[in-house]
């Protein structure tokens, strides 16, 4: 895992934000609708805000999963534990 700042000045609202960023798995088989994807890495994004000093909460949690050669297959938002949002590919094309 690894630590970073997901804004210019570091600030949302002016309580301090980070991201804890993970890579959660490696070379995972992964369905997004019809298709199959092999050699997947699955990584995470948690988006932590610090209100008035009370220690980092979590705000908002993604989940991206990357097929190898072709990029974003799915990413899955979620706002304080709830899912809000899954986006997955449609179709794709490698030039």
């Amino acid at each position: 895992s690894w630590v970073s700042v997901p804004t210019q000045n570091r600030l949302l609202n002016g309580s301090p934000i980070r991201s804890v960023n993970t890579i959660v798995e490696k070379n995972i088989i992964k369905k997004v609708g019809l298709q199959t994807f092999t050699s997947v890495i699955h990584t995470s994004v948690n988006f932590e805000i610090n209100i008035k000093g009370s220690g980092y909460h979590n705000i908002a949690y993604y989940d991206f999963y990357l097929a190898k050669g072709i990029g974003v297959i799915e990413k899955d938002a979620y706002v304080y534990g709830n899912l809000n949002e899954t986006e997955t590919i449609l179709n794709y094309n490698i030039k």
